[in-house]
């Protein structure tokens, strides 16, 4: 993401159709294959609820991507600079946040 902030910068922020396509779809795909595994690894102690688990995570999961998605959402500006920054900012976060002691229980 940030390498395409950069190349971003050099295009004066508006890049070719083509190149944004080559970005994000390789992002896109493997952010669908990792919140699989996360949930999967996120359900992996409760069996025994499952389903409202599952109801659960899913409710949270929805909340934090909403606040998140609406915050790129504003502060959009005719560029693709915040949808690049979003991902690289809460990407490092979700980073962050897997490797802190208290992700681990």
């Amino acid at each position: 993401s940030l390498l395409f902030v950069g190349i971003m910068a050099v295009l004066g922020g508006l890049p070719s159709l083509w190149l944004f396509m080559v970005a994000n779809c390789p992002a896109l795909f493997l952010l669908g294959l990792t919140f699989g595994n996360f949930n999967a690894i996120a359900l992996e102690r409760l069996g025994h609820i499952a389903g409202l688990a599952a109801a659960v995570t899913a409710s949270i999961l929805t909340l934090i991507g909403v606040i998140a998605g609406s915050a790129v959402g504003f502060s959009y500006n005719m560029t693709l600079y915040p949808i690049f920054l979003g991902y690289a900012v809460f990407g490092a976060g979700a980073l962050l946040f897997m490797r802190s002691p208290s992700a681990r229980f």
